[in-house]
């Protein structure tokens, strides 16, 4: 077996500049979408880093209606612990690809929340 010393791959400038380009042309329409959640009272903070997307919406006290079908599109969701009365949902969309951290209006306690999560179902084992 031989071994190759390692070198590092260089730059390639145009690759970066056609992703960026790919990059503000799928902003815009993100953008245009996050803007019709605003008007609905949700306001949406998207995170991106090279291991995760994460996705935080805020939903407006006066939106709450809106709750029962946000947490229907949100896969594996869970109550998390209560940090200054906020209760938060976590979950993931797309395929389990994007981190959703659903923060709800403080007037609604855990219980009530809780009622609004699809239950989980159950799994049967083999026997």
């Amino acid at each position: 077996m031989t071994i190759m010393a390692h070198r590092s791959l260089p730059l390639n400038t145009e690759g970066v500049t056609a992703d960026l380009h790919d990059t503000l042309a799928e902003g815009w329409s993100l953008a245009e979408d996050v803007r019709g959640l605003a008007r609905h009272g949700i306001k949406v903070t998207v995170t991106v880093d090279p291991a995760s997307i994460t996705a935080v919406l805020t939903v407006d006290p006066a939106a709450i209606a809106v709750l029962p079908a946000l947490l229907r599109e949100i896969d594996h969701a869970r109550l998390d612990d209560t940090r200054a009365g906020v209760p938060v949902v976590l979950g993931s969309v797309c395929q389990g690809t994007v981190t959703i951290r659903l923060k709800i209006p403080v007037g609604l306690v855990p219980a009530q929340v809780a009622a609004l999560l699809p239950a989980p179902t159950a799994t049967k084992g083999n026997s």
